[in-house]
């Protein structure tokens, strides 16, 4: 294998797997962070009556948990396309 070729495979894993790993990071500091404050959120937030100030925190809070959930996916699933053998030989041909 030559150097230009062991270049290109690590500059293509550096930009397709060190952002998964940050990825699965962030999503594990995440869910981390909602199960350590879950049961304050319990007896604060979910028994109390319905007001404004309990919609935009389950808004904030859920809103983006979900959307970082799915961006996740999102990105799995690119990445999951982008390794395919067919996409890594025309990349290495170019």
């Amino acid at each position: 294998m030559d150097a230009e070729l062991s270049s290109t495979i690590a500059s293509s894993l550096k930009q397709h797997v060190l952002p998964d790993y940050f990825n699965v990071a962030g999503a594990m500091l995440l869910i981390y962070d909602h199960m350590l404050t879950l049961d304050v959120e319990v007896g604060f937030i979910w028994s109390a009556r319905w007001s404004v100030a309990k919609v935009l925190y389950l808004m904030v809070g859920y809103l983006g948990f979900s959307v970082s959930i799915v961006l996740f996916g999102s990105r799995l699933f690119h990445s999951r396309l982008t390794y395919l053998p067919s996409s890594c030989t025309s990349n290495l041909q170019a």
